[in-house]
């Protein structure tokens, strides 16, 4: 006797099965290609943000521009308040009339008319590095002093930055 083998069609759950397994792993892998873009969108917009962030706080506010006349026998000038940008402020003398440079001293304060930072001369044409202290956000000024023996008003003209 022979026995014939009779041949089952396949079950439709079998085809569906192995479909459901590849829509599974391609559902997978779709997922983890949009987490990996979210990511990278992230690290991208943080990247950024970081830069922009540095670059503001590293500049300075300013330049603010003055011709300021200052007493004689130790008088003081101050300028307007500004917003700082931070902790470092900086001053451009371009000039220090009737030969009076070094005898000129300018600082930075606060708007008390406190000093900030440590006094420093002033020369035609350089530059002075403060650091006051100041918060991002507060209000500070520029002050320039005459030695007590300097016997005329001296006109310093310059540019300061917050």
């Amino acid at each position: 006797m022979q026995k014939r083998l009779k041949l089952r069609k396949a079950s439709p759950m079998v085809g569906r099965v192995k479909l459901s397994v590849e829509n599974l792993i391609n559902l997978r892998r779709e997922t983890m290609i949009r987490r990996v873009k979210i990511w990278m969108a992230a690290a991208l917009v943080s990247f950024v943000l970081f830069t922009i962030g540095s670059a503001v706080a590293l500049a300075y506010n300013g330049p603010w521009s003055y011709d300021a006349i200052v007493p004689k026998f130790g008088g003081d000038w101050y300028s307007e308040l500004h917003t700082a940008s931070g902790t470092q402020q900086k001053n451009y003398t371009s000039s220090v009339g009737g030969g009076y440079d070094g005898d000129m001293w300018g600082n930075i304060v606060n708007a008390y008319g406190s000093e900030m930072a440590s006094r420093q001369p002033l020369y035609d044409s350089t530059w002075s590095y403060y650091t006051s202290g100041a918060y991002a956000g507060q209000s500070v000024g520029f002050f320039i002093t005459s030695e007590f023996w300097v016997p005329v008003n001296v006109e310093v003209i310059g540019q300061w930055y917050s």
